[in-house]
Order: structure tokens, then sequence, then C-alpha cells
């Protein structure tokens, strides 16, 4: 399977995160929508925030649980399709 995330991609300018007790909240500020995002989603929010590429954030994940790499794509994949979705996320090709 192909997965088309190339580059780095940049958290939104109208999204705040906060970070309680090990989990994150996300606010977009335009809308008031709320988000509660699991510790896999979390972590890949989280390698957003440093500029890590989507090879980079698989590789991390990979490093933290025992999957294998084709189910840790799809589930990297499918989050950042999510946050796509959701405009919590920007394109690389939105802030050249």
């Amino acid at each position: 399977m192909s997965y088309n995330f190339s580059g780095t991609y940049v958290i939104s300018h109208h999204i705040t995160s906060r970070f309680i007790g090990g989990e994150v909240f996300l606010m977009n500020l335009e809308t008031l929508k709320t988000y509660y995002l699991n510790e896999t989603a979390a972590q890949v929010w989280s390698l957003i925030g440093v500029t890590k590429t989507f090879e980079e954030i698989v590789d991390t994940l990979m490093g933290n649980y025992e999957v294998s790499k084709d189910g840790c794509m799809s589930d990297v994949s499918h989050i950042m399709e999510l946050f796509l979705s959701e405009n919590l996320i920007d394109k690389p090709d939105e802030h050249a």
C-alpha cells in the first residue's frame, strides 16, 4: 500500500493544544470544536509539532510499540487523514 504524505506537516494556526495528565486536548479557535486524542494520536500530534515527516513519525512509533511497519503506516495514515479532514494540520505545500 502506498501513502502519499510527503514532506512535513504543520499544526494549523487556529488550533491550540493542552497536555493534561498525559492526555491531549485540542481546540479549534475558529469553530470552538474540541478534540480528545488517544495515546497514539497524541504521539503523532506531538511529532507533527516538531516537524517530523510521515516516515519519521512511523519510525518513532515503531520504536515505541510492537507493531508491523504496514500496520503502523496504516494507523498513522488514518490519523493524519483525520487531522487533515478536520483542518487540524496543514499540508506542506500550503506553507512553502
